[in-house]
């Protein structure tokens, strides 16, 4: 998909949980979604911030027929953009190159900050983060994407763009944190 998604149900039509204070935020173990700063506009033009057990409820998050990507499908991404990427790293910058390729061109978007050139139609864009204390932050400057595969019990891999450069990096992080998520078609 082009834009962050923006889904307040699973593909069954449960509902996400949502509106959890930020003690809720961290302790919880259940898909819940936030929308940065309870902004409608930030989540207009956003979408919604997950925590990583939406992403692995059996339910499924993405339309029937796509996916949240995994490991695999992120280093795809990166690899088809620059055939010398880091894709063995462990925890890494993995790929300029990419990342201007990944990096939305809107001018404004990215906040006093680099825009790429939008080659590969990814059109990543800025939406921050609810981090694992609940905070909200970054929103504008840095653009962060869950992955499907875990890194451990408590973590889960995702990859990150920041204001300041086209770097793409894979990261891990708590599964608490709300990211964005993109789906791929299957």
């Amino acid at each position: 998909m082009q834009k962050n998604l923006n889904v307040s149900k699973y593909r069954n039509g449960d509902l996400i949980s949502t509106g959890l204070d930020n003690i809720q935020w961290n302790i919880t173990e259940q898909g819940s979604y936030a929308i940065y700063g309870n902004d409608i506009q930030m989540e207009q033009l956003y979408g919604k911030l997950y925590n990583w057990f939406v992403v692995s409820d059996m339910r499924g998050v993405c339309p029937l027929g796509w996916k949240v990507p995994d490991e695999n499908d992120w280093n795809k991404l990166v690899t088809s953009l620059d055939p010398i990427a880091d894709t063995l790293c462990i925890t890494c910058d993995q790929s300029s190159i990419a990342g201007a390729m990944i990096k939305t061109n809107q001018s404004g978007s990215w906040i006093n900050g680099s825009i790429g050139n939008n080659g590969s139609g990814f059109t990543s864009l800025p939406a921050g983060s609810r981090n694992y204390y609940g905070l909200f932050s970054v929103e504008g400057e840095d653009g962060y994407w869950w992955s499907q595969d875990q890194d451990s019990t408590n973590k889960a891999w995702f990859r990150a763009q920041y204001f300041s450069s086209n770097i793409f990096e894979r990261r891990s992080e708590f599964k608490q944190h709300g990211f964005s998520i993109r789906c791929l078609k299957e």
